[in-house]
């Protein structure tokens, strides 16, 4: 597989025989991987975060609901 040098680009070489551009930065490549899967931990912690932070606001609006109840119902018998 003969592969031709992509002027100003040292990590990119083209495929003679198929011209198709191949990385050969397995560095870089690397370094994406760790970015990605990071990010996406990130992404993850951040939805289990949102959703905890949902269901302690439905929580508080079940809590103020009941004491609404209450404070009528205390009025009420008086």
């Amino acid at each position: 597989m003969k592969h031709i040098k992509i002027k100003d680009r040292t990590t990119l070489v083209r495929d003679a025989l198929s011209n198709g551009v191949i990385n050969n930065d397995s560095n870089g490549y690397a370094t994406y991987i760790q970015n990605y899967e990071r990010q996406k931990r990130q992404l993850e912690e951040f939805d289990e975060l949102k959703d905890k932070v949902d269901s302690l606001t439905s929580d508080i609006s079940d809590l103020k609901s009941m004491m609404t109840e209450f404070i009528r119902s205390a009025k009420n018998d008086n």
